[in-house]
């Protein structure tokens, strides 16, 4: 069940395609650096929101605030 909107996903799955590139090509020159392991994840973690138009964030955030 989508809760992003479309313009959402695009932007998410467009930041993460960047990221992507960006740890990828980092790689290249330093391949044991950690901070380019973690934006690779968050990349991918960001393209598969926008892939999926799923957050679990924004989920979390509905399901705090119908309890209250």
């Amino acid at each position: 069940m989508p809760n992003i909107s479309r313009i959402q996903a695009l932007c998410r799955m467009m930041m993460g395609l960047t990221l992507l590139a960006w740890a990828a090509a980092r790689f290249t020159r330093r391949p044991y650096c950690p901070f380019s392991f973690i934006m690779a994840l968050f990349g991918a973690q960001k393209t598969a929101e926008g892939t999926l138009r799923f957050c679990p964030l924004v989920a979390l955030r509905k399901r705090c605030y119908e309890r209250d």
